[in-house]
């Protein structure tokens, strides 16, 4: 059986972690281990987890770090040290399905049958977006959000990240492409979502695997798309504005490290999403146009097409 080492980024995370593991430990997929990757917690987390650390000394692992990273750079960095088959994202404050391991890593094989070992792979999933008791919210994370997600191309994952990393399973051929990264991702999924798509591919397990907790601790929570949520932005347009060049100096980071390895047809899209701000006011909507650089619907790209 191949070993799926799960990386469990942690901060003051007391309230909802013993839940989590318990989740974890109770998943029908035994051939795990999990990482707990602290990044300077004072709460009382770092008890919690010895004690789940001492009754399964094989399979959980608490890993301060020493100074803190932030969310995005943990994980990465968390999941570069593992020497599992397969890696797993694990927020601190969700709950897992039983069969989301095995689920996921089924989906991955069928994935590896097809596309070969030696292609880079993540599979990522649907949630259940849940209260801070784990009620039903919505039952689909995707459908509140209104993500398109038969849309996981490199041009359109460049301009919008549609995975959640705690629902996402990496094989080792990515892995190998996540070693280095550069030090301001905008998120580790979107990240190791971008890279997936420039070097292989994206599957979608269209099945909610766990329970995506809110409350009001989260560092990134679930947006349901409606008029409030537009309004919001449209009346934050300097907020929205960084996003997206934020978002074009991710690609010129993925275009830096890539410019010995990329083909040259995915080196070409990435340089252009990434230098779209150097750009006149025309060229840089007719290369939004040319290379597909869109987001999920009309209202979304409309906005792109005014802030760019």
């Amino acid at each position: 059986m191949e070993i799926v080492d799960i990386i469990m980024g942690t901060y003051n995370g007391e309230t909802y972690i013993r839940e989590q593991i318990e989740s974890i430990l109770e998943n029908t997929y035994k051939d795990w281990r999990l990482w707990i990757c602290d990044d300077g917690s004072k709460d009382n987390t770092e008890a919690i987890v010895k004690e789940f650390g001492q009754a399964y000394p094989d399979k959980i692992f608490w890993k301060p770090n020493e100074k803190n990273k932030g969310a995005a750079i943990n994980f990465l960095d968390g999941a570069r040290k593992t020497t599992g088959d397969y890696v797993m994202f694990c927020d601190q404050d969700d709950y897992w399905l039983p069969e989301k391991i095995a689920d996921t890593l089924a989906c991955m094989k069928k994935a590896e049958e097809e596309y070969g070992k030696e292609t880079p792979i993540t599979v990522f999933t649907d949630a259940i977006v849940a209260d801070e008791g784990l009620g039903t919210i919505h039952s689909s994370f995707h459908q509140s959000s209104k993500l398109d997600t038969s849309k996981l191309d490199l041009a359109h994952m460049l301009m919008e990240n549609k995975m959640m990393g705690c629902t996402m399973l990496l094989n080792g051929a990515l892995l190998g492409k996540l070693r280095t990264f550069p030090k301001q991702v905008r998120m580790h999924d979107w990240w190791t979502g971008i890279v997936a798509a420039a070097y292989g591919k994206i599957v979608y397990l269209n099945k909610a695997t766990m329970l995506y907790r809110q409350h009001t601790s989260n560092v990134v929570g679930s947006t349901e798309f409606s008029k409030k949520a537009v309004m919001d932005k449209a009346s934050s347009w300097k907020k929205q504005k960084k996003a997206l060049l934020d978002t074009q100096n991710q690609a010129g980071s993925l275009y830096e490290l890539g410019k010995q390895d990329l083909e040259e047809s995915e080196k070409k899209m990435i340089y252009a999403f990434a230098t779209l701000h150097k750009r006149n006011w025309v060229m840089r909507r007719v290369d939004i146009v040319r290379y597909r650089f869109f987001k999920t619907g009309t209202v979304r790209n409309a906005g792109v097409l005014l802030l760019i």
